[in-house]
């Protein structure tokens, strides 16, 4: 809504390269300033000092990009699992503020008598900052890479737009300030501004669906760095009081970090046990009554049936789309959908959902007798029915599993089995036996898939090319970075 996650991206992309900018900036600051020794003459003055400033800049160089350089590379091949890419955002953007906060510090203090230490402090604070730089960076295009193309392209907007910032606030400075090292406190704190507006901006973004199969680590997810969606395992692939508090907990630091405290309405079941939420200062939870119908349930006013509406639609869509090009019937083919591919299409059916429809609590009772009468003229958000379908099967078929089981009071026979599968790390499940291993796609097949998809827009008549060109354009940065350096003798 109104492109807020766009602007969120946007804003990060500035945030990537404030520190650099930042510094070099302030070269006059720290040549002309912090790096020279007063009442000195020029021809008197350490030889060992003046070395450190006329070659500052060269080793500010060194000191920042080698880092950044290392701890991007270490940040790319360390994976440590889905949920790692936010704590790493989180850690480095508050490491990224308390050393500006100590180059802010170090501007205001009287450093004449310790010339030398100062700079290699200075160096020293700019190691860290731009190990945090690096992982900052690659963290944030990671997260990135499971939304939409256009949300990396609203990062590589704020690259440029970063630049762009920095100019207008050195030609400020230049006017406003009269010195060096005001100008210098200027940048440092407009960077904390920044970084802070970034590290705000982060607890924005949407909560992700939390996913439970059976599976801890299914064959479909081989290679896989990352998901649309929070994955998670129990033995039936059902909610388990286990799992409800770790989201409940990780819900609880979202409000915490966006200063909100809300109240939670829970249906009353084990998967929810009480007193989940007496330690978490931000949420509130409140049960409805045991056995309550659906009609005062709120999620069950909508949201769970609009959703599958959306997701069986999603299913059946990609049924119709392969079943021209293949021999198999459309149950063979529906058995072949792997777990990732319903992750994929779960997220496309998430997307689909209105706000409205999530508003759903408005006709279960939460609101005044007045507003509620104005609620239920609302127009319902209704999923368009499938082409080939009529509206009584494809309900059917949507509606076939409602009655399903999905929580449950656990015997202690069933937590012991559950925890001797946790140790012999079982790791695949019924559908995933018969799920060959597949290969990484190689940039030629890339390729290929790019130039068909332009005949096919081309013969389909469609002006929407522009589309594709941004996926072209995100799959030729994945291949440079992706491809290894060849020696030159491999082609002699």
């Amino acid at each position: 809504r109104y492109h807020i996650v766009f602007l969120i991206m946007l804003i990060h992309g500035i945030g990537i390269l404030m520190p650099w900018n930042m510094l070099i900036n302030a070269k006059s600051y720290f040549e002309d300033y912090k790096l020279t020794e007063p009442n000195v003459e020029p021809d008197q003055e350490d030889k060992y000092i003046k070395d450190l400033r006329s070659k500052f800049m060269f080793y500010l160089g060194i000191f920042s990009q080698v880092p950044n350089f290392v701890m991007s590379g270490v940040n790319t091949f360390c994976q440590c699992g889905g949920q790692a890419s936010p704590v790493r955002i989180i850690i480095s953007i508050c490491i990224m503020v308390l050393v500006f906060i100590a180059t802010v510090i170090l501007a205001m203090v009287d450093s004449t008598t310790w010339v030398a230490e100062f700079f290699w402090i200075t160096m020293m604070t700019a190691v860290v900052l731009n190990m945090a730089t690096g992982v900052y960076q690659n963290s944030t295009f990671g997260l990135a890479a499971i939304l939409p193309m256009k949300y990396t392209n609203a990062i590589v907007l704020g690259n440029n737009l970063s630049g762009v910032f920095v100019a207008v606030l050195n030609i400020i400075c230049l006017i406003a300030a009269p010195d060096p090292r005001t100008q210098a406190i200027y940048y440092f704190v407009v960077a904390i501004v920044v970084l802070l507006l970034a590290f705000d901006a982060y607890f924005l973004l949407p909560l992700m669906l939390l996913v439970i199969s059976k599976s801890k680590d299914p064959r479909c997810f081989r290679g896989v760095k990352s998901l649309p969606v929070t994955y998670t395992n129990s033995g039936n692939a059902w909610m388990t009081a286990e799992i409800f508090q770790n989201w409940l907990r990780d819900f609880n630091r979202d409000m915490a970090r966006q200063k909100r405290k809300i109240l939670l309405f829970i249906d009353n079941c084990s998967a929810h046990p009480k007193g989940s939420a007496d330690r978490l200062a931000n949420i509130k939870m409140e049960f409805l009554p045991p056995n309550t119908t659906s009609i005062i349930q709120s999620v069950i006013q909508g949201i769970i049936r609009n959703l599958k509406f959306y997701y069986r639609s999603e299913v059946i869509q990609r049924i119709i789309g392969n079943i021209d090009n293949t021999e198999m019937t459309a149950n063979k083919l529906a058995r072949k959908l792997t777990l990732l591919d319903a992750v994929h299409l779960l997220r496309r059916a998430w997307q689909c959902v209105k706000e409205s429809t999530v508003s759903s609590y408005r006709t279960a009772g939460f609101v005044a007798p007045e507003q509620q009468e104005h609620c239920e003229d609302e127009d319902k958000d209704v999923p368009p029915v499938p082409s080939g379908l009529d509206a009584e099967s494809f309900s059917t078929f949507v509606s076939h599993d409602d009655d399903l089981p999905c929580f449950a009071s656990r015997s202690d026979e069933e937590i012991c089995a559950e925890i001797r599968e946790t140790a012999t790390d079982v790791d695949s499940e019924d559908e995933d036996d018969f799920t060959p291993l597949e290969l990484p796609v190689s940039a030629t097949e890339a390729h290929a898939t790019i130039e068909t998809l332009h005949k096919f827009l081309g013969q389909k008549q469609s002006d929407d090319f522009d589309q594709l060109y941004k996926l072209e354009d995100t799959c030729e940065r994945l291949i440079d970075t992706s491809r290894k350096r060849m020696k030159i003798t491999k082609f002699i």
